[in-house]
């Protein structure tokens, strides 16, 4: 009896320790308020008033976020869901704003929200065409690989505009890489 006792205690603490060294959640993120009658208890921090949307942060979890648009709109985003990694360069992962917003339209949160184990993985690559744009003006898309491994061809090809970056077709794309600079 005592060595069952000792083999679930073990398994309990491991459960408990692996979650919190991995940042797993027990319970998942939802909107409700813990406590109804105390308006500070709201799930979701207020951050600031956009032009058309108002932002707030979850106060459990840093890196989720809503927006709530003036229609009522509401949409999240987490942060670290998501995880950039150049074809050229694997070992250096990365994130962005793009990428995010992108997996938030593919795949967008609902809740209540638990994250998964794994993180959304976008496969990129990126170049420079023109020295005056910097280190990259030419990005493609080109898999995202799920937290189950599935792999989703993306095929999303864009190049620096004027006010960001811009969609252009696969044979731009191409033309550029032709023409690309290497950095040194």
């Amino acid at each position: 009896m005592e060595l069952i006792i000792g083999i679930v205690v073990g398994i309990i603490i491991g459960l408990v320790v692996g979650t919190l060294i991995f940042r797993r959640r027990y319970i998942p993120i939802g909107n409700l308020r813990i406590d109804r009658s105390d308006p500070t208890s709201e799930p979701f921090l207020f951050l600031e008033l956009g032009t058309d949307i108002q932002h707030f942060q979850c106060k459990r979890m840093s890196s989720l976020f809503k927006d709530v648009a003036e229609d009522g709109t509401v949409t999240y985003s987490d942060v670290n869901r998501v995880q950039l990694i150049n074809k050229e360069s694997p070992d250096i992962p990365f994130r962005n704003g793009f990428g995010t917003r992108l997996i938030d339209k593919m795949y967008p949160i609902t809740l209540p929200y638990f994250p998964a184990d794994k993180k959304f993985k976008i496969i990129v690559e990126e170049f420079l065409t023109d020295e005056k744009n910097g280190d990259f003006d030419t990005v493609g898309y080109l898999q995202l690989i799920l937290p189950n491994g599935e792999v989703v061809n993306l095929n999303g090809y864009f190049k620096d505009g004027p006010d960001g970056m811009v969609r252009i077709e696969h044979a731009e794309y191409e033309e550029r890489k032709a023409n690309r600079i290497d950095k040194k």
